[in-house]
């Protein structure tokens, strides 16, 4: 005799027929998923590939691509690469954007030439000895008037002295630096107002945007603030960076411009008449000082124990204007990079790199004195060998120079 099913045994029947179903459909559904995800993933993987393919091959171009915009199919398939070249003070700036479909993949960085030099000191042949005296190293190979150092005892103190590196007789003029077109540095679309940062803590400017130019002599608005990107101060007059405010990346264009003391950022800074970097400031790398042909006497002053990692250029027309111009770069202080002066250099701190001056002067409490350098390091194997500086010469046997990033933006 058969039995008969119960109603609910069917319902049951039906439910772990659906729970059945429910697990196959949710299996098949991650593996769809997890398959698109890897597909993305793969992608993703691609376009970033390219990316950094394409950086590499304009890096290793840039030379032969003018300022603007060009695209690009590296491996010649479905990617494409829209690169855009742009002067950024000493530097360039490379926005390197891949894309397929609906996929991006966007890159900014720093570009600058690297070098490598030999050449630690070289002061302009006026046919006057250079003397040294106190604690003087010197790494690195020199040029100098006729090609000797001669040692003098200074107040009864002896004079020791450190050369590593060969002497030569210098030139009775520095090197003559390349055309610097600073002019193209300001060009913008637009000229912002300082509501554009408003009351914002932090404001970020990308680079693959146009440049934001703040034309201001009073950069009070942007005390206790972190200012980062594509963007540049202008002013006729006198600007002050606090040490209240955080700046990276900027640059700061002025007839005058002072750093406070204590300040701590990443600036470059052209200036047509002076720059006073107080005691105690750290200008970190990328940085850079630029004075390029003043109308009238320029002076730049690295203050006591402050650091600056880049470089510093301060360049005359012609030798009358060199005689009113100096650079002093103080007690404790230390530049990194390439020191550039057709002018006067009094060096009482640290250079880890190059130092090209006109004369060379030291004041004491008593007197001044022309040609000696004093209680100083010029040091280039100090230089760390992965350095990027700021460019000075078209051509110069003691370098060889290529493209290289110095960070991203």
């Amino acid at each position: 005799m058969q039995k008969k099913l119960k109603a609910s045994s069917l319902l049951q029947a039906v439910f772990v027929c659906l729970l059945i179903g429910t697990l196959c459909f949710g299996m098949l559904l991650m593996s769809s998923y997890n398959s698109l995800f890897q597909k993305r993933t793969l992608q993703k993987t691609q376009l970033q590939l390219t990316n950094d393919s394409a950086i590499q091959l304009m890096l290793a171009n840039l030379t032969k691509i003018k300022d603007g915009a060009i695209k690009t199919n590296v491996f010649s398939d479905h990617i494409h690469t829209d690169i855009k070249v742009s002067d950024w003070g000493f530097y360039k700036v490379l926005c390197a954007k891949t894309y397929h479909k609906s996929d991006t993949i966007q890159k900014n960085i720093l570009v600058g030439e690297i070098t490598k030099p030999t050449t630690a000191l070289y002061v302009s042949n006026y046919d006057k000895i250079l003397n040294v005296a106190g604690n003087v190293t010197i790494t690195g190979n020199m040029y100098i008037p006729k090609g000797i150092l001669e040692k003098k005892n200074m107040h009864g103190e002896r004079t020791n002295v450190n050369i590593q590196g060969i002497q030569k007789t210098s030139e009775d003029r520095l090197p003559r630096l390349y055309n610097m077109n600073t002019k193209t540095i300001f060009k913008s679309d637009s000229v912002s107002t300082i509501e554009t940062i408003g009351k914002a803590q932090t404001y970020v400017r990308a680079f693959d945007k146009d440049t934001q130019v703040f034309m201001t002599n009073d950069l009070s608005f942007l005390e206790g603030k972190t200012i980062k990107g594509n963007i540049i101060f202008q002013s006729d007059g006198t600007v002050t960076l606090r040490r209240n405010m955080k700046l990276e990346d900027v640059i700061v264009n002025a007839k005058n411009v002072v750093v406070e003391e204590g300040f701590i950022g990443n600036v470059q800074i052209i200036a047509s008449t002076s720059v006073i970097i107080e005691d105690k400031v750290q200008l970190k790398y990328p940085s850079s000082i630029l004075i390029q042909e003043p109308k009238e006497a320029a002076k730049i002053t690295i203050g006591k124990e402050s650091m600056l990692i880049g470089g510093i250029i301060l360049n005359n027309s012609n030798h009358k204007a060199a005689l009113k111009s100096a650079l002093l770069i103080d007690e404790k202080a230390t530049v990194v990079g390439t020191v550039y002066c057709y002018g006067a250099v009094e060096l009482k701190g640290n250079v880890y790199g190059s130092v090209y001056a006109d004369r060379l002067n030291t004041k004491t409490n008593e007197t001044s004195y022309a040609n000696l350098l004093m209680n100083a390091e010029i040091n280039i194997s100090k230089l760390p060998e992965s350095f990027i500086g700021i460019p000075l010469f078209d051509t110069n046997e003691a370098h060889i120079s290529s493209y290289e990033a110095v960070k991203e933006l």
